[in-house]
């Protein structure tokens, strides 16, 4: 809220904001021409590349305004009266896309035309980049990244918007919102700037917080690639080498299972917390039946175990419906690759192995 003072009868009373479109102001040549006398209004110090640019390839769409912020990020400035009934976050996300391809020469040529023309003279190259190399307070900067900003501005945003750009920022996306409203006082206008997303108060936390997540993800992300390139080749070497599968194509998961040929059974090979497991796993659909597999398995161990070189771990699991026959390994999936290969050969020799033990017994029990 807005409140003028009145100092000699110590009283205040409510100022009421005004609308863009009541004042008849437009984005383009009123509020657009604000934020570029005036970066300020977005909530922090901004360098003006170039505004109305539509020179993007194979598109004709034109962004509102292009900046630069103190750390040398690229600035995507979308512009609204009010965004209800818009689809400003994804016009920004679109102009974004576009930029995250343009190099440092790229937006010094724009800002020279941009400036130049505005200024009614010429800016050449080098003094672009040195204007821009003045701005950002990065000392090692020379060159952009292709992770634009985004700041939305408008009087109003509706839920759905707020709502998409706090999910867009847990993807590690830059995406702000600011509201721009307009009060009548007297004869004057006056303008209001407000940091909606992230707010303020809570922007350190939820930078910090947003950067944990970030690298959270990324080493997800990293464990998953590991897994997926552990189990495709070997499942690469099982098909090639052995006619053991048909599989072709692994996922970024921590197993794989192979059909035994009897429904519901494979032998699978997975990492666990602390180590890696070779198995026959038994599902079938009944618990009742999966059990009697696995007992008339048991029944053999003494014959069985002497054929498999590592010691037999008999898991019935009475507690659920499957039952498993498992031996295990110490090994992880963050073990270095010379350990991880051997993990690979010990588990195609151990897979080989089970389908020589327990696939004829399988077929007599099952």
């Amino acid at each position: 809220m807005l409140f003028v003072v009145n100092t000699t009868t110590r009283s205040a009373e409510r100022v009421d904001p005004e609308t863009f479109v009541d004042l008849k102001m437009t984005e383009r040549y009123d509020i657009q021409e604000w934020v570029i006398a005036t970066p300020g209004l977005l909530g922090e110090d901004l360098l003006v590349v170039t505004s109305e640019f539509d020179q993007f390839d194979r598109t004709a769409e034109r962004l509102d305004v292009l900046m630069l912020d103190r750390r040398g990020k690229l600035v995507v400035v979308e512009l609204k009266r009010s965004a209800v009934g818009t689809a400003a976050d994804l016009q920004a996300l679109r102009y974004a896309a576009y930029c995250s391809t343009l190099s440092l020469d790229d937006v010094a040529e724009m800002y020279a035309a941009f400036h130049g023309k505005r200024q009614n003279r010429e800016i050449g190259r080098e003094e672009a980049l040195g204007a821009i190399r003045d701005f950002v307070s990065a000392p090692e900067f020379d060159e952009l990244d292709d992770k634009p900003r985004i700041i939305l501005a408008a009087e109003e945003f509706p839920p759905e918007m707020t709502a998409t750009m706090l999910w867009l920022r847990s993807f590690d996306l830059d995406i702000s919102a600011v509201r721009l409203r307009p009060y009548r006082i007297g004869d004057r206008l006056v303008g209001e700037s407000s940091v909606l997303i992230p707010l303020p108060e809570a922007k350190d936390y939820l930078i910090r917080r947003e950067r944990k997540e970030a690298e959270r993800t990324s080493r997800t992300r990293d464990r998953q690639e590991r897994y997926r390139a552990f189990f495709q080749e070997l499942i690469d070497r099982l098909r090639e080498d052995h006619a053991f599968t048909n599989a072709r194509v692994a996922q970024p998961n921590n197993w794989y299972a192979f059909a035994s040929g009897i429904r519901g059974i494979t032998y699978s090979a997975s990492f666990s917390r602390d180590a890696f497991r070779v198995e026959v796993y038994i599902d079938v659909g009944s618990r009742e039946e999966n059990k009697r597999i696995f007992d008339a398995l048991r029944a053999q161990a003494e014959e069985i175990q002497p054929l498999i070189d590592v010691p037999i771990s008999w898991e019935r699991l009475d507690d659920r419906r499957a039952s498993r026959v498992a031996i295990y390994r110490e090994a992880t999936i963050n073990d270095p690759d010379e350990c991880l290969a051997q993990t690979r050969e010990w588990a195609i020799r151990q897979l080989l192995r089970f389908r020589e033990v327990f696939g004829p017994r399988l077929e007599r029990v099952a």
